[in-house]
């Protein structure tokens, strides 16, 4: 019967076991965020009241791709172990319509993805909630871009917010 017991509530555990919140990027990253922009693509940033606020003041970069401005989130070293599962959840929100990708990669050259680049194309005016998944096949210990925001095809005028990033162990 004990065993029965056992058995039955490590099943439980498993099934119910709820994603494990490591960080809040934005609480430990906000004002710090690092944005770096292409030759030719100007921005104004902000970070107040948990949002990251990025205005597009002008973009006239040569050559036109998401990665002309990048706004990245980089929390400190971190330990993201082989074959845990990872997710980092964020919203975004646009003024203006234009496609973005975001990913989660290592901040050193070559700055290895961790999972494949979502891109979206985003609607004016419309929040949407991003969730990018992870598993490193080998350790992690350098310092990760969580996420990347690829923001380089926004039109000038535009003003992208970003809040409520959100590091998760998925359990």
């Amino acid at each position: 019967m004990k065993k029965c017991l056992l058995v039955l509530a490590m099943l439980c555990g498993v099934l119910f076991a709820e994603d494990v919140l490591l960080l809040d990027v934005l609480a430990i990253c906000g004002p710090k965020v690092a944005v770096w922009c292409e030759k030719g693509f100007e921005k104004n940033n902000s970070f107040e009241n948990g949002v990251l606020r990025l205005e597009v003041v002008k973009n006239d970069a040569e050559k036109k791709t998401e990665a002309n401005c990048q706004a990245m989130f980089i929390p400190g070293k971190r330990v993201y172990e082989a074959g845990k599962t990872y997710r980092v959840d964020f919203t975004f929100k646009s003024s203006k319509a234009f496609q973005s990708k975001f990913s989660v990669m290592m901040n050193p050259s070559p700055w290895t993805r961790l999972c494949q680049d979502k891109t979206l194309k985003l609607q004016a005016d419309q929040e949407v909630s991003v969730s990018l998944e992870f598993k490193p096949e080998t350790e992690v210990t350098e310092y990760v871009r969580v996420p990347n925001f690829c923001i380089g095809n926004a039109p000038a005028g535009t003003v992208v917010e970003i809040s409520k990033i959100q590091l998760f162990e998925v359990k």
